[in-house]
């Protein structure tokens, strides 16, 4: 309570001194009551007030400013304003600053600035100098206002306004705005195109008549006009047009009126669509229903065409000939009940009346038909409805081919067929196996881990062999015993690790064959008791065995040659690309990690660096660095050997690796220098791990030759990103510095990099 007197008392004095530079001498109580009127404006008003003496020392702040910063009326009373510097206003700025307000003037400007809490903000700034009357300054007003929320504002509605462009420029119809003098407003980039410019910003303010032919572009024209002076929208089914350059085409458009806020039509809004190519198909396709009747009168089959009301209209030689008629003629203007076929004449015309009534064709249907001597044949008859050029259904066309001999031999052909399919199926299931083999193999190729590896075998062996069970072994390094690295299906009927001794194929480097048949001759990692088959593919690299392919199969559904040899394939794309695995990893560890202390090397920690910092900044996370140099190293080297140093680097290498999580990174930096990268961890979090890792090296006991190298210790330098720097090279720099300062004030000890 005697604290926030204390403040108001100091705050009115602070006016007070103001207020008796600027005010005329007279009654003290007249004063008094001025300070006080004039205290409770400032006091109430809703942007921020700053006083300073004209060094620039605060004598006050309105409540305003304590709410938009958090600093309170103590907390910078005395101060200077530089407490509100963010680093992100240049020293050229300031000067310019002082220069205006200490020559008399006022200056105007925006600080993007930092509160109490550490938020940056932007604010609008006016500083006026105050001055007596004998035109001495003797202080500086500062009237602030905050422009976050404004900026945040005007941000949003960019983002908003861009986002909505590219929509509209992304959309392929043309949509375009004009205004009431047929000006364009806005053009699409579809629109733009097709006048003939790439920037749709050129259109703004010219009109049809910049870019049509004089005609073409008065014909729009008055179609514009039409909309805004009857206020109704047109909508264009198909019209031809043009484009800037000539080109023939068609489009469907529609143009609506828009309004202001009063109602009044003060443009239109326009959407164009180019159907140009419908409109050539829908030509063609009239074009070959007109060819359609003369291909009709020469094919090879029997044809007839008949007008919607299923009276004859004509039909090919073919058909009278087998029907009984002279000449086509003869069938001309008759119906089926007018010809030898009346006995059939209603099922034949409910069938043809279907077709015209759903407008629908049917294709391919096999279905007897009979002589006039009632004769049964069979035909593959094909119905389709005929249309004007408006797509009206006009009648049908019916071809028949005589299928008669085709069905008598199909029962042939149907065995022959069947021993057809037999084959295809099993050429698709080895085509299905060469693919799935390949498929997995580019996988494999290109896989650079053993848990990838094996996930990649474990996903696609039970597709090479369905209902099966089984695993993938291979020997340890010391080829005392095999491990199950992945293994499949249900109810394995193996051992997961066994010795290579207990598996015939191991001992014998050739492919085995083991059932339930023959329980003497199973290997011995198999389960008892054991049902039904199972294949055993030992797997060589370099001449070396490196493993086993182990399938099983309980009920014979594939045949047992086919799965033998479909493993045999496998085993040999998985001791290559297993051998080629390997031979990966050891080239990889060889380019990452530090031959001496197995750490990552520095080529690793710039990738990991390049890696961690641009995710931290999109997840908005923090990423510590701690640097650490080993105290005195050149002693050990200078007294012991080097090979002692080299003692000393492996024992720290080692510690290190016991004092991280998962995700951090150790690297050796060169020399006796180590930095380690830890993702999300803040400055407490690394400080904290950083002192911990002081006293883990400080407590290993190194020897040398059965001789101690006595106590050693690290100095340790932090920094944070991003609160020390947001690159990479700078936030390196800053932990550099911080080591640099750790050496200097006596080694053995953690510091944190400086904000500057």
């Amino acid at each position: 309570m005697k604290d926030n007197q204390k403040a108001k008392s100091q705050q009115k004095n602070g006016l007070s001194e103001l207020y008796q530079h600027v005010s005329n001498p007279g009654d003290f109580n007249q004063i008094e009551e001025q300070l006080r009127i004039f205290m409770c404006a400032v006091e109430q008003n809703p942007v921020s007030v700053v006083i300073t003496d004209i060094d620039g020392v605060i004598k006050y702040v309105n409540p305003m400013f304590t709410e938009i910063t958090g600093y309170s009326f103590i907390d910078v009373v005395g101060k200077n304003p530089s407490i509100l510097k963010s680093g992100h206003t240049t020293a050229e700025e300031y000067a310019s600053l002082w220069q205006t307000i200490k020559s008399g003037k006022t200056w105007h400007g925006k600080f993007y600035n930092r509160k109490k809490n550490g938020e940056l903000f932007w604010e609008t700034i006016s500083i006026s100098p105050v001055i007596d009357k004998q035109g001495v300054i003797t202080h500086f007003v500062a009237i602030k206002e905050d422009l976050t929320y404004r900026r945040l504002v005007e941000e949003t509605l960019e983002k908003e306004r861009r986002l909505l462009r590219a929509v509209v420029d992304n959309i392929p119809d043309q949509i375009f705005v004009h205004d009431r003098e047929c000006r364009f407003v806005l053009n699409n980039l579809s629109d733009a195109r097709v006048i003939g410019v790439n920037d749709p910003a050129l259109l703004v303010g010219k009109s049809d008549m910049d870019f049509y032919p004089p005609e073409l572009a008065a014909s729009y024209q008055a179609n514009d006009r039409q909309v805004m002076d009857t206020d109704q929208p047109v909508i264009v089914e198909e019209e031809p047009s043009v484009t800037a350059s000539g080109q023939k085409r068609w489009v469907s458009a529609i143009k609506v009126p828009f309004h202001d806020n009063q109602g009044k039509v003060i443009g239109l809004v326009g959407i164009a669509r180019d159907v140009t190519k419908r409109k050539l198909a829908e030509d063609e396709l009239f074009r070959s229903r007109q060819m359609l009747q003369l291909v009709v009168e020469n094919i090879p089959m029997l044809a007839f065409w008949k007008d919607s009301n299923l009276v004859y209209m004509g039909c090919n030689q073919a058909f009278a000939t087998q029907m009984g008629l002279s000449s086509p003629a003869d069938i001309v203007g008759k119906s089926d009940f007018d010809l030898p076929w009346k006995a059939f004449a209603q099922q034949y015309r409910d069938d043809d009346q279907s077709v015209i009534d759903m407008d629908s064709p049917k294709l391919g249907v096999e279905e007897p038909t009979f002589r006039p001597d009632s004769s049964q044949v069979w035909g593959r008859t094909n119905k389709i409805p005929l249309h004007d050029r408006d797509g009206k259904v006009i009648g049908l066309l019916v071809t028949s081919e005589d299928i008669t001999e085709r069905r008598l031999a199909e029962q042939e052909i149907a065995k022959a067929n069947e021993k057809l399919i037999s084959w295809v199926n099993d050429l698709e299931i080895r085509n299905q196996e060469a693919n799935l083999l390949r498929q997995m193999g580019d996988l494999l190729q290109v896989s650079n881990e053993r848990e990838e590896y094996f996930t990649i075998i474990k996903e696609y062996v039970p597709q090479l062999f369905p209902n099966t069970s089984g695993a993938l072994f291979i020997q340890n390094n010391s080829q005392s015993s095999v491990e199950a690295m992945t293994v499949w299906g249900r109810n394995l009927q193996s051992e997961t690790s066994f010795a290579p001794s207990d598996c015939w194929a191991m001992r014998r480097g050739q492919i085995y064959h083991g059932n339930s048949s023959k329980p003497g001759l199973t290997c011995r990692h198999i389960k008892k008791p054991f049902f039904g088959h199972y294949f055993e593919v030992p797997m060589m690299a370099s001449g070396e065995m490196i493993g086993v392919l182990h399938i099983e199969q309980g009920e014979e559904t594939v045949p047992l040659e086919n799965i033998r040899d479909l493993a045999h394939a496998l085993a040999d794309h998985l001791s290559l690309s297993l051998s080629n695995l390997k031979l990966r990893e050891t080239l990889r560890i060889q380019s990452i990690r530090d031959a001496l202390t197995g750490l990552f090397n520095r080529r690793y920690m710039e990738e990991s660096l390049a890696r961690e910092i641009p995710r931290a900044m999109r997840k908005n996370t923090p990423v510590g660095i701690i640097m650490l140099d080993i105290d005195h190293f050149r002693d050990f080297n200078n007294t012991y050997g080097h090979e002692a140093g080299n003692v000393v680097l492996r024992e720290i290498g080692a510690q290190l690796q016991t004092q991280i999580r998962g995700e951090d990174i150790t690297c050796r930096y060169g020399g006796e220098e180590f930095i380690l990268i830890l993702p999300e961890a803040n400055q407490e979090v690394t400080l904290q791990r950083a002192e911990r890792i002081r006293e883990a090296i400080k407590s290993i006991r190194v020897e040398y030759h059965r001789q101690p190298l006595g106590v050693i210790t690290v100095s340790l330098g932090v920094a944070i990103f991003p609160e020390h720097s947001s690159t990479v090279e700078g936030i390196l720099e800053k932990a550099d510095e911080a080591l640099y300062i750790a050496k200097h004030n006596g080694r053995d000890r953690v510091e944190i990099a400086s904000i500057s």
